[in-house]
């Protein structure tokens, strides 16, 4: 990859992918959690059947038959256990797992107890509850006994009709086939695309950050960091909503399930929440430290070569200190960018160092011309003094090669020095007539 192709409009778009990046992450990773949880019929089951869930669940059935015989004269303790607990266990599972497979019986399931399958067509959902219905009427027979009460002819079967008739509205009615049966394979639906088409999401994001990092190294640290920042934030959010606090900030109740079970599935499920987190953030510090073992090889790979920190350019060869290869020292190498870091800086800093070696260049041309210049007028100088000298020395000679008669003829004297001649050749011509 070529670092010097990372400017500061990658970087922007490297930080809006990063974001987008951070969003399907969360997306990705929630959808996964609640596919293994919710999503999961064995853990909704353990959870349902487990300590905490399955008596508040059993009290509600018990509750609610209690109340039928009730109304028939039969009159029990509130707290008296009429439901067989195995065999509300085995309807509850077996409803589980037909719910979850869209009203249909699963093929191989550990959950499905064949005694509550049905097959036949005019059945409205394939649980059938006949084996719970007769095990209830079982144990109000035997409640009864013991309390020594009248629990024969007509009351007793207008009691068996009545909790029949309520266990299928209950159950069949209210729950397979409008409430939560109904929803639940929906939600496993829609938490597994979630995961899945986050995943491939992510993985798309992931090419075009790596396309705008224009360097791995860049690329391990960005994804790396953004990844255990969220995931930090992603446990923090998983651990709160594990607390009693915050279920019972949601509400009592919850589409007719009990407060117990509402809170126990939150309860239950957060520590997987908070290790799906964990197991996230891991791999984001370990991109992280992958990024930082580059920049550190980098490092001393530079100083192995004798190339300055911050600048200049790093030799590096096929199969160099990235690739873990010892290369040939005398190998011909070439340029590499300056590594991670602020390149946009760099650039400018190089820039600055250009325009001054410019201006530079540009004074040391200048002073030459001038140089040049004075060279030049000196030259030129001295060959005009040497033409006069010349010129003297010719005229000297001439002046003596010539005779001065000639040299009058041909030179006439000045006017001063003509009226001086007369006056001596006069001068003479007055002493001889002055003699005569």
């Amino acid at each position: 990859m070529n670092e010097s192709k990372y400017t500061p409009i990658s970087r922007g778009w490297l930080g809006f992918w990063s974001i987008i990046y951070s969003i399907l992450l969360i997306v990705g990773a929630v959808g996964f959690g609640f596919a293994i949880t919710f999503g999961s019929p064995q853990a909704m089951a353990k959870v349902l059947t487990g300590p905490r869930a399955f008596p508040a669940i059993a009290a509600k059935v018990d509750r609610a038959v209690l109340a039928v015989a009730q109304g028939e004269g039969v009159e029990l303790p509130a707290d008296t256990a009429v439901t067989p607990r195995g065999e509300l266990k085995a309807a509850l599972k077996t409803g589980l797992a037909i719910s979850a497979n869209f009203n249909a019986v699963p093929a191989h399931s550990p959950l499905v107890d064949s005694r509550y399958v049905t097959h036949a067509k005019t059945a409205k959902t394939p649980l059938r509850l006949t084996p719970l219905i007769t095990a209830i009427d079982a144990r109000l027979a035997t409640t009864t006994t013991a309390a020594k009460l009248a629990y024969n002819g007509k009351p007793r079967q207008r009691t068996e009709a009545k909790v029949r008739k309520l266990m299928t509205s209950r159950v069949i009615d209210l729950v397979m086939l409008q409430g939560w049966g109904a929803a639940y394979p929906m939600l496993i639906l829609v938490v597994q695309t979630a995961a899945i088409v986050g995943l491939i999401l992510t993985l798309i994001v992931w090419a075009i950050m790596l396309y705008c990092s224009h360097s791995w190294q860049r690329f391990f640290k960005v994804t790396g960091r953004v990844t255990y920042v969220t995931a930090f934030l992603g446990g923090m959010g998983a651990l709160v909503i594990g607390t009693r606090t915050f279920t019972d900030a949601m509400g009592t109740s919850f589409q007719s399930l009990d407060p117990i079970v509402f809170h126990e599935l939150f309860y239950r499920f957060s520590p997987t929440w908070q290790h799906l987190a964990g197991w996230v953030a891991v791999f984001g510090l370990a991109l992280a430290l992958l990024a930082q073992a580059m920049r550190l090889t980098k490092h001393l790979w530079r100083k192995h070569r004798g190339v300055p920190e911050g600048g200049g350019a790093l030799a590096v060869v096929d199969g160099g200190p990235e690739s873990g290869e010892v290369p040939d020292a005398t190998a011909p190498t070439e340029p590499e960018p300056a590594p991670a870091g602020d390149v946009a800086h760099d650039a400018a800093q190089t820039d600055h160092a250009e325009a001054a070696a410019h201006d530079a260049a540009q004074a040391d041309h200048a002073e030459d011309t001038a140089h040049d210049a004075a060279q030049t007028d000196h030259a030129e100088d001295a060959a005009h003094d040497a033409a006069q000298a010349d010129h003297a020395e010719g005229a000297t000679h001439d002046a003596g090669q010539t005779d001065p008669a000639e040299t009058a003829v041909h030179d006439p004297a000045p006017a001063d020095q003509t009226e001086a001649t007369e006056v001596d050749t006069a001068q003479p011509n007055h002493d001889a007539s002055t003699q005569d």
